[in-house]
């Protein structure tokens, strides 16, 4: 039985064939699909980017890397191109290339996540029991075509880990991105990502994640805009007493358009998700969100929650939102929530009323906007960079 098939117990079976949908299935009715198809990653496949383009890519990777690159009592990983290179190790983890069966898991719904499958190219990380410690991963890609890289991330018993993500893609580059997060009983594992990309460099990204019992895992990401995007993220809670928050802001500008999936999947009872995402809209572009709550029968008192809300800067801006709850237990608590505005005018007065014009008044209300999100980043340097590239686009 799949994993899916623990949370829904044969509940509309046709809509739980899949953990994320292909191109045919209406549930992911709100993505973009004529961008995410086999005929488009076959024209990225003969792509190179030209010289200028990577000088560029290639300088701005630098620039990403800089204000991390020896972070104190951290452990720093650079992966160029697909090359890992460990430029400052830790005695609390161990690093290997990845294995063969590191997406035996993944179903295979799309020509993407096959490419991720079949493709071993990634590094591992094994966090030992009890450990304390931050590992730095920064990868700059910036080739041309197609690319493909996958990482996991095994927490030992009652470990305590702080993971720092961040991606450059540049120069005509298809990134295909795979992630697997595995954290045994008593673990906890917080991940801070940031993504960069130019108009020309899309990006595919999968994640799955287990949680064991009392095991806590908590992603904070933002996409700072650029290129097309479209995440995958599935966290499974399998113990009691299992917690998981995903949050992720996702900045929309020009015909960018964002596209995100989430599953929370309840296998233990006394369990507890949240998915918190927000969207800053701009000129024509767009973000599309499909969240899914499945609870099987066995998992009572559980929580979940999903929430979605953009800043509309643009009229011809589009947020499209579908909330979907799968609930077989009766002692559960389970919501959503989304909502869509524009600035607020009282607010853009009384700045203007204080000196500031209206762009740098629309300014700091995107970074107010922001900061709720960037505030449960646990690391407040990464923070403060993520802000920068956000305000950069």
């Amino acid at each position: 039985m799949s994993d899916t098939g623990k949370a829904s117990d044969g509940a509309s079976a046709a809509n739980c064939s899949e953990d994320f949908p292909a191109a045919n299935n209406m549930r992911w009715r709100f993505a973009d699909l004529s961008f995410w198809n086999a005929e488009k990653l076959c024209a990225y496949a003969e792509r190179k980017g030209v010289s200028e383009e990577a000088a560029k890519a290639r300088a701005e990777f630098g620039r990403l890397c800089a204000p991390f690159a020896h972070p104190q009592d951290a452990a720093f990983i650079k992966v160029e191109n697909g090359v890992a290179l460990v430029e400052k190790g830790g005695d609390f983890f161990e690093i290997s290339p990845l294995s063969e069966n590191f997406c035996k898991n993944f179903d295979e719904p799309s020509a993407y996540t096959a490419l991720i499958a079949a493709n071993a190219r990634g590094i591992e990380l094994d966090i030992k029991p009890d450990a304390r410690g931050a590992i730095c991963v920064f990868s700059g890609w910036f080739k041309g075509g197609v690319e493909s890289f996958s990482m996991r991330v095994k927490a030992a018993e009652n470990s305590d880990v702080k993971i720092l993500l961040a991606d450059a893609v540049y120069g005509s580059t298809f990134l295909l991105k795979g992630m697997r997060f595995d954290l045994a009983e008593g673990a906890k594992l917080s991940v801070c990502a940031l993504g960069t990309a130019d108009e020309n460099s899309p990006k595919f990204e999968r994640a799955d994640v287990e949680i064991s019992a009392g095991a806590d895992f908590r992603f904070a990401g933002v996409e700072a805009g650029g290129a097309p995007t479209r995440c995958e993220m599935k966290l499974s809670l399998n113990g009691e007493n299992a917690n998981a928050l995903y949050s992720k802001l996702l900045n929309c500008g020009g015909n960018t358009r964002h596209n995100l999936r989430t599953r929370q999947l309840h296998n233990a009872g006394s369990a507890s998700s949240k998915v918190d995402i927000k969207a800053i809209l701009k000129d024509l572009s767009g973000a599309d969100f499909v969240g899914e709550v499945l609870v099987g029968r066995g998992a009572q008192k559980s929580k979940a929650y999903q929430s979605c809300r953009a800043l509309q800067l643009s009229d011809e801006a589009r947020l499209q939102a579908s909330p979907i709850l799968e609930i077989e237990a009766n002692d559960v608590e389970c919501s959503h929530g989304c909502a869509a505005a524009g600035p607020d005018e009282d607010e853009l007065f009384y700045m203007r009323a204080r000196g500031l014009n209206q762009q740098n008044a629309r300014k700091l209300l995107v970074e107010g906007f922001a900061q709720g999100l960037l505030a449960q980043m646990e690391d407040a340097a990464f923070a403060e960079f993520a802000l920068m590239a956000l305000n950069s686009r």
